[in-house]
C-alpha cells in the first residue's frame, strides 16, 4: 500500500531531543554559567542554542497555524517541509543578524522582551556571534527531515 503525506504534527519539532538540548543549553548558560563563570563561553553558548532553537519554535508555529487553518479548507501544501524550513530559519537569521549588526535594534528586542520576562538582559552587539549561524542551517535540516517524514499508511 503506498503511502500518503500527513500534515505534520508541531510536535514531531519540540519534542525532538535536539530543540530540547538546545533549550537546556540556553537555561543552564543563561542561569549557571554567566553568573558563575562569565567570559567567552558564556557568551557564545546561548547564541548556539538560540540560532538552532529559534527556527524550531517559528516552524512548529507555523505548521500549528497550518494545522488550525486547514480546518477551513485550505490546501496542505501551506505546510510543506521546504517552505518551512526556508522561511522559518531565514526569519530567526534576519533577526539574529539584526541583533548584532543594527544599531538600536538589541534596546528593541529588550523592550520587547520586557512584555514576556521580567528584566530582560539587553544584547551586545558582537559581529563574531554571525558563526553561530551555523547553526540555523542544521536547523533547517532538521526542520526539513523531521517534517518530511511524516506518513500515514
Amino acid at each position: 500500500m503506498r503511502e500518503k503525506p500527513q500534515a505534520a504534527d508541531f510536535s514531531v519539532l519540540l519534542l525532538h531531543p535536539l530543540p530540547v538540548l538546545a533549550a537546556l543549553l540556553i537555561l543552564f548558560n543563561a542561569l549557571y554559567l554567566r553568573l558563575h563563570h562569565p567570559g567567552f563561553w558564556s557568551g557564545k553558548l546561548s547564541d548556539v542554542g538560540i540560532c538552532f532553537l529559534l527556527p524550531v519554535l517559528l516552524a512548529a508555529s507555523w505548521v500549528l497555524l497550518a494545522k488550525a487553518l486547514q480546518g477551513l479548507g485550505l490546501q496542505r501544501h501551506f505546510a510543506s517541509p521546504t517552505p518551512v524550513a526556508r522561511t522559518s530559519c531565514l526569519v530567526a537569521a534576519a533577526y539574529f543578524s539584526a541583533l548584532n549588526l543594527v544599531p538600536g535594534f538589541p534596546r528593541l528586542h529588550q523592550t520587547m522582551m520586557g512584555f514576556v520576562v521580567k528584566n530582560p538582559l539587553l544584547p551586545v552587539m558582537d559581529w563574531t556571534d554571525l558563526f553561530c549561524l551555523a547553526f540555523t542551517v542544521a536547523a533547517y535540516f532538521f526542520i526539513r527531515r523531521k517534517l518530511g517524514m511524516r506518513t500515514e499508511a
